[in-house]
């Protein structure tokens, strides 16, 4: 396809001294002349070629040209006008063995703008595109190149780099073994970004590449970083390494089916995605990861989304991975966050690390089968809300880390994960838990969880916050509980562990309105669930802390002095028995709207100082207080209204 002005066919390199250079027709020649310029001037005015100029050609050197009637005859070199002006002509040109620097950033060192360059043709003797070779030109649109039979092509780096008008795109790769880069891989610059086919081919291109050889073995940094390639295929059984960037933001990308990785590059501490990063329309994918032994560290910040397959595959897609190598060690952070993978195993026996957001947001992936995890990170599985199989063996996992926030947004390694009706249950068998971090499992749609019995940890901030379907936690030996954190745990009917070394149940902070409370609105209206605090440092019951739950008895130590917070047990819509131990104060609303309390028990010889509360007293029978107490109790005030139900048989 011709367009106004010039077209540039391709470059003459000629070989070193002394070398001969074979022409078509069989002949020897010297050819002296580093390169030249081969012109056609198209006039679409008459709608044909009017011009071939060879710029640079000395007389001893000759070139063949195919002026259309199919046959080759040799030319000389000085300009040449066509012979019939009424006729369109198809030239051919042979005998071009090398593309060299020359066209970079559409100049050349003569200073010939090189802005009309918009389709590039040869066919013969092709075996090198050079450094550079094309860079830059953005009105090529056309290329159509060939090979040497029985010889290997070699692309060098940033050859059809920004190349970004290029819709048509013939050439036989089937020799190329490698796409290098000079980029370093710890601090590659984006200002000289030289990947083989960086921002290559037009927007919404339909270029197609296969490199089908055997020996295939490099495909190195950002080859393909930004390109609008649309399908790349490599030979299935070739053995290569993939560089930091390759298809990173080959958004254009839909096909794409590599060999066995040996290694995939991973990001570098600074803007750069990872190797597949925001390849978000990829449907087909394939590759052998049987060799890889980790997927590199993401980089994390507020505006940095640098992990390997981040924002990766079409959310549509049914893309499955298997990394099945029994030495494998780590997923690295931001590894698959918010990418379109439906499915992935690893090997049962290896033993590896989960990174931070490894798979944060990956709403397509409904199957994940992992090996004996060591560490979690923050966020690893955060919004995975369509699992529903979910299998490892996490008896060496003892820290859940905590999500980079107390409050919102969230962040905790299952939060909102796992698909409804799911039934996933977890079973976290190490004794050297010492931590459930911060909204670790914040709004997900776990089923059941257990814990080592001989453990002892701490449980973080919102950690089971609105876990509506958990039905059952077995917990270990807890030493503190943070703020909501079984808030509107509504349908937990089995809840175990021992609570004796806790001291403090935090104060409630507002959710969303209203809500708010470490048990409130927790346990299912079926359960029984009697709760335990007998530290006898107990010091703080928190505000809101059993708010609407569905608690059936609580009991705190005699010897334990603590205030009673605001609203602690309001509205405990099946309390029918609470022994608040060694109670100081209870606060406005503690004990208000409780109708199926039926025993109140108090162990402090002197009567808590008693807020702004109504006792409901539809079901209670008594409220025992220590014997010489009574009539303490019965003359305090706020005690006084309920003097007829105070016993001494505390």
């Amino acid at each position: 396809m011709f367009r106004n002005g010039i077209w540039i066919i391709g470059v003459i390199e000629a070989p070193k001294d002394n070398q001969k250079y074979r022409r078509k027709d069989g002949k020897w020649i010297f050819c002296p002349i580093p390169y030249s310029i081969i012109e056609l001037v198209f006039d679409s005015s008459l709608g044909q070629i009017v011009d071939l100029d060879f710029k640079g050609l000395e007389q001893n050197f000759n070139i063949g040209v195919d002026w259309g009637d199919g046959n080759f005859v040799d030319i000389p070199p000085y300009n040449h006008t066509f012979p019939d002006s009424n006729k369109i002509y198809t030239v051919k040109i042979y005998n071009l063995p090398y593309f060299p620097d020359s066209f970079y950033n559409n100049d050349i060192a003569t200073g010939k703008n090189l802005q009309n360059l918009i389709e590039v043709h040869a066919k013969g003797s092709i075996i090198s595109v050079g450094v550079n070779a094309f860079r830059a030109n953005k009105v090529l649109s056309c290329v159509d190149l060939d090979k040497l039979n029985n010889s290997s092509i070699y692309l060098n780096r940033s050859a059809f780099s920004y190349c970004s008008n290029i819709d048509e795109f013939n050439l036989d790769l089937s020799k190329i073994t490698e796409l290098l880069s000079n980029q370093s891989n710890q601090s590659p610059n984006l200002n000289t970004i030289d990947g083989v086919f960086a921002y290559a081919f037009a927007q919404n291109s339909a270029v197609e590449l296969n490199f089908s050889s055997l020996n295939f073995k490099t495909l190195g940094n950002m080859t393909f970083w930004f390109s609008n390639v649309k399908k790349i295929f490599f030979n299935p059984n070739a053995e290569f390494s993939l560089g930091i960037g390759a298809f990173a933001n080959c958004t254009n990308l839909t096909d794409l089916i590599l060999g066995i990785i040996t290694d995939i590059g991973g990001a570098p501490n600074y803007t750069l995605g990872g190797t597949f990063y925001n390849t978000k329309n990829l449907m087909n994918f394939s590759a052998d990861f049987s060799k890889i032994t980790s997927l590199p560290d993401g980089y994390i910040d507020s505006s940095r989304k640098l992990g390997v397959f981040y924002n990766a595959f079409s959310m549509s897609s049914k893309i499955a991975l298997e990394f099945n190598n029994p030495n494998f060690t780590l997923v690295g952070s931001q590894s698959f966050t918010e990418s379109g993978l439906h499915k992935i195993n690893f090997n049962p026996n290896a033993i590896f690390a989960i990174g931070a957001r490894a798979f944060n947001g990956c709403t397509n992936l409904t199957e994940i089968v992992l090996g004996k995890v060591t560490n979690i990170g923050a966020a690893a599985f955060m919004n995975c809300s369509a699992i529903t199989k979910f299998t490892g063996d996490f008896s060496k996992v003892s820290v859940f880390a905590d999500g980079y926030s107390d409050l919102y947004p969230i962040n905790g390694v299952f939060s909102n994960a796992f698909a409804p009706g799911s039934h996933i249950q977890l079973d976290f068998t190490s004794q050297d838990i010492v931590r459930i971090g911060n909204q670790c499992f914040m709004g997900s749609k776990i089923w059941k969880i257990n814990f080592s019995s001989l453990s002892n940890f701490a449980i973080g901030t919102l950690a089971f916050y609105n876990c509506t379907e958990l039905v059952e936690i077995n917990l270990g030996g807890v030493s503190y509980i943070g703020a909501n954190a079984f808030l509107g745990v509504t349908s937990l009917k089995v809840f175990t562990g021992d609570f004796s070394n806790i001291t403090v149940i935090e104060d409630g902070y507002n959710i969303a309105g209203n809500d708010r409370g470490t048990f409130a609105r927790a346990f299912d209206p079926s359960s029984n669930i009697e709760l335990n605090f007998t530290n006898s440092g107990f010091t703080k019951l928190g505000s809101m802390a059993f708010r609407e739950s569905n608690i059936y008895k609580v009991s705190f130590n005699r010897n334990a002095s603590f205030t009673v917070g605001f609203q602690a047990f309001a509205n405990a819509k099946k309390l029918i028995y609470l022994d608040l131990g060694g109670a100081t104060q209870l606060m406005d609303g503690s004990l208000s709207g409780i109708p199926t309390l039926q025993i109140l028990r108090i162990g402090n010889p002197n009567p808590p100082l008693f807020g702004t509360i109504t006792i409901n007293t539809t079901s209670l029978q008594k409220i025992s207080v220590p014997a010489a107490s009574v009539s303490d109790y019965k003359g305090a005030t706020g005690w006084i209204a309920y003097a007829n139900l105070i016993v001494g048989d505390y």
